[in-house]
């Protein structure tokens, strides 16, 4: 109980300094002068990724609601902006493990052609994936969570048992049919689970 309530504290003391980041930026912006979008992000991840699980619909909506905007503004940032805030952990050992480290991340940024000054735009999504920084890892999974939440709100599967039953797994909230089909059952109504194609096997047209 102790350690929880630190942590919400810590949550609100993030909340404040993002709010009041939040309102400079936008002073800044009314006096013409640039904005200042690493502090509001930098804080804004923390705020997230310190946030504790309500299981509140309307809490998630607008929980979704933030994170979209943190990502839009994470997408106007250039490559070293975005490294600076949330520098590349310096692991170097992953590929013994099987898990991103910093040579992983390096070679996704190769890969994309990310040049140091190139805004992320239509990346910074995908960066989130790929990035090795435990603030990143953090707002990743927090976003997946908060999704997931949202859908069983709204009588849908959570995206893990949605991705499982896609690879033809039983899980606790859907059956098949007699021909296979994984389905779930929304209101009453089944739904067919879209399955996913192996990747060895290919479309001929």
């Amino acid at each position: 109980m102790v350690v929880q309530a630190r942590e919400l504290e810590k949550h609100k003391l993030y909340g404040v300094a993002y709010r009041r980041v939040l309102d400079e930026a936008v002073a800044q912006m009314e006096d013409g002068e640039k904005r200042n979008i690493e502090k509001i992000i930098w804080y804004g991840v923390r705020y997230l990724t310190t946030m504790p699980d309500y299981k509140d619909y309307e809490f998630d909506i607008n929980s979704f609601n933030l994170i979209s905007g943190i990502k839009g503004l994470m997408s106007s940032m250039t490559l070293q902006q975005f490294k600076n805030v949330f520098p590349i952990k310096k692991d170097f050992n992953g590929a013994r493990w099987g898990v991103k480290d910093y040579f992983y991340t390096m070679e996704y940024i190769k890969r994309i052609g990310l040049e140091p000054n190139d805004l992320l735009g239509d990346f910074a999504l995908e960066l989130l994936a790929n990035y090795w920084n435990d603030d990143i890892g953090n707002l990743y999974a927090k976003s997946l969570a908060i999704m997931s939440s949202i859908r069983r709100h709204e009588g849908h599967l959570s995206l893990f048992e949605e991705f499982m039953a896609q690879q033809g797994q039983d899980t606790p909230n859907t059956f098949k049919n007699s021909k296979g089909q994984a389905y779930y059952v929304r209101q009453g109504k089944p739904v067919k689970v879209q399955m996913r194609k192996p990747n060895h096997l290919k479309t001929i047209k």
